[in-house]
């Protein structure tokens, strides 16, 4: 079982609409090989229903689809717990883990063609030669050009993909000269958690970094960045920017290894399963604890999630770091992932409540067992949960728009930035990159939050 704490919205009248939710039971009975019986009368209508939708509908009936949907409706259970059918475990696997099997290239999509943007670092496309700017002509012989643009998108999307070990043969076009076929073999992939990592202020010797999710390794990742910018400076880190906004969560392990960095001792944070009972504590380790002095402040938003609010409320409670921006999204809840063995799906299912050090449980729809929501623990008494800033700063919709995508980019390799910069001029696109203050409001409002904290 993986904890995982992911962010998805789906109606509550989607659950009770749907009456096919009985037949769940059954399905997962006869799959997993359960021998405890099932209620009567629900039991036998679970039986006799199917049967005689099957036989007598209207319509023919696929009955593997159908109880994909009865399945999926029992799993339903709020917004966040899910099954996952066998065609969709690869998605999901994606969307939880930030790996996939494919060559690894950043695609830019366009009404006169598809074009590598660039490749991801050390990734099989790079290795393979892919450079950007090459607009994809053909995927193992077969024609992208002929395709409308929303069918040439989904297609090269799709057969770009495919098990690790596997070839593709892409055929580009570059630099106005005679067609290319490249031979890449497609590795897993992993997209990047912490990204923009750099100075932000050297003469003061502040950080900044983005988190964008929280996938296995995005600890490492972090303490990897922040020793790097060290070493390249060759003086102490005195500040530091995290940058949570639109992270909508992961790993509930990353986010405790990553407050560790920061706090020396207490509790970090805990979980309760039903009927209230603790069943398991997060506490700070003074030996993970290597940037113990550093002056803090986190940078959030609404779309800041479940693992970023564990972050965000540890942090707040021990009074270790600022929180800027605007009020986090507010999940409280843990959601574990299950699977079978010799069985293609997965159930993704919320099973426990957690709790920042001050007792807070930060989810929108809870409030009845949580503590008092006051200024002093970080909650207006009318907050509708989450984690409420220290110090608010809100951006327009147009702003918001512009730091959302400069956050989704992801960083080039240092060797393709020349030319990736030419061919972002033509285009008239922007190079990923971090965003100035000027761009950015709540960035400098953070900045100068840090000033603040450093000359105190």
């Amino acid at each position: 079982m993986l904890r995982a704490m992911t962010h998805q919205r789906v109606p509550f009248w989607f659950l009770i609409a749907n009456g096919a939710i009985v037949f769940v039971a059954f399905v997962l009975g006869i799959l997993l090989g359960r021998r405890t019986p099932l209620p009567d009368p629900q039991g036998t209508a679970l039986h006799l229903v199917f049967q005689e939708i099957e036989k007598s509908y209207v319509d023919r009936i696929d009955g593997k689809e159908l109880l994909d949907k009865a399945i999926a409706s029992m799993a339903r259970l709020d917004d966040y717990s899910r099954y996952v059918p066998q065609n969709e475990v690869a998605r999901f696997v994606e969307e939880t883990t930030g790996t996939y099997d494919g060559i690894g290239v950043v695609l830019q999509l366009a009404e006169d063609g598809v074009f590598v943007r660039f490749p991801i670092e050390g990734g099989p496309g790079d290795r393979a030669g892919l450079l950007p700017g090459d607009r994809i002509v053909a995927v193992d012989g077969h024609s992208i050009d002929t395709l409308g643009a929303e069918q040439r998108s989904r297609v090269s999307e799709e057969r770009l993909r495919g098990p690790s070990g596997s070839v593709v043969r892409i055929t580009v076009a570059r630099d106005g000269a005679s067609e290319t076929t490249l031979e890449v073999e497609r590795a897993a992939v992993q997209r990047r958690s912490v990204k923009w990592s750099h100075w932000i202020d050297r003469e003061q010797a502040i950080a900044y970094a983005h988190i964008a999710d929280f996938h296995v390794g995005a600890a490492q990742a972090l303490r990897q960045d922040l020793d790097a910018l060290v070493a390249t400076e060759g003086r102490p880190m005195r500040g530091l920017v995290i940058d949570l906004r639109f992270d909508l969560g992961g790993n509930l392990d990353e986010a405790v290894s990553i407050a560790r960095m920061f706090v020396r001792e207490g509790n970090l944070v805990s979980m309760r399963r039903r009927d209230a009972e603790v069943v398991e504590r997060f506490d700070a380790d003074p030996t993970q604890c290597t940037y113990g002095d550093l002056a803090l402040v986190l940078l959030v938003n609404e779309s800041s999630a479940s693992a970023s609010e564990v972050v965000a409320g540890a942090l707040q409670d021990h009074r270790r770091a600022s929180v800027v921006g605007e009020p986090t999204y507010g999940k409280g809840v843990v959601n574990t992932i299950y699977q079978w063995k010799d069985q293609p799906f997965r159930l993704k299912l919320t099973t426990a409540r957690y709790y920042t050090p001050n007792g807070r449980n930060l989810d929108r729809g809870l409030r009845r067992d949580s503590a008092p929501q006051t200024a002093e623990n970080g909650n207006s008494p009318n907050s509708a949960g989450g984690v409420g800033p220290d110090r608010l700063a809100a951006l327009d919709g147009a702003a918001e728009e512009t730091v959302r995508a400069a956050l989704a980019e992801f960083p080039a390799p240092e060797h393709h930035l020349q030319r990736l910069t030419a061919w972002s001029k033509v285009r008239q696109m922007r190079v990923p990159g971090p965003l100035s203050l000027s761009e950015d409001p709540q960035l400098a409002a953070a900045l100068e939050e840090i000033r603040a904290r450093l000359g105190k």
